[in-house]
C-alpha cells in the first residue's frame, strides 16, 4: 500500500503543474477541431475502462446501488435532467436502466416541490384568514373616537 501512495503523490506532483496549463475553452476547442484525435482518446479511453472492469469486476447490483445513490444526491434539477437525457441517449442497455432512474428522481423531486408548494400556500390562506379575524377583533373593540369631550 505503500508503493500505491508513494505513486499517487508523485503523480500528482508531476500533473499538478500541467493541470492548469490550459483553459477549459482552449480544451474545448481542441476537442471541436481535432474531432479525429477526440474520438481516438475517447475510444482508447472505453478500452482502457473495460480492462479495468475486466480486472477488477463489480457486481451489477453494487454499481446499480452506486449509481441510484449518486442519483439521488443531485439536488439541481437542470444537473440531474442533463444526467437522463446523457443515459437516454447512449445506445448501451444499461444506462436505459439509469435513465429511468434518474427520470423516477426527477419526477419524484418535482412531486416533493410541488407538494411543498401547496402547503406553503395552505399556510399562506391560513395566515391571511388568521390576519383577517385578528383586524375584524381589533375593529370591533375600538370604539370610535367623535371628538366630543
Amino acid at each position: 500500500m505503500n508503493i500505491f501512495r508513494a505513486s499517487y503523490r508523485r503523480f500528482w506532483v508531476r500533473n499538478a503543474a500541467s493541470s492548469g496549463k490550459y483553459s477549459l475553452t482552449s480544451k474545448t476547442e481542441w476537442a471541436i477541431h481535432n474531432k479525429g484525435k477526440f474520438e481516438d482518446l475517447l475510444v482508447h479511453l472505453k478500452d482502457f475502462i473495460d480492462r479495468l472492469h475486466d480486472v477488477v469486476p463489480i457486481r451489477k447490483e453494487s454499481q446499480d446501488q452506486i449509481i441510484r445513490g449518486d442519483t439521488c444526491s443531485i439536488l439541481d434539477l437542470s444537473k440531474l435532467c442533463l444526467v437522463q437525457s446523457a443515459f437516454s441517449e447512449a445506445n448501451y442497455h444499461q444506462y436505459q436502466f439509469w435513465s429511468d432512474m434518474a427520470s423516477a428522481v426527477i419526477q419524484e423531486s418535482t412531486d416533493r416541490t410541488i407538494g411543498c408548494q401547496n402547503v406553503e400556500e395552505w399556510i399562506r390562506t391560513i395566515s391571511g384568514l388568521t390576519q383577517d379575524v385578528e383586524d375584524q377583533r381589533i375593529k370591533s373593540t375600538v370604539m370610535p373616537v367623535t371628538g366630543k369631550a
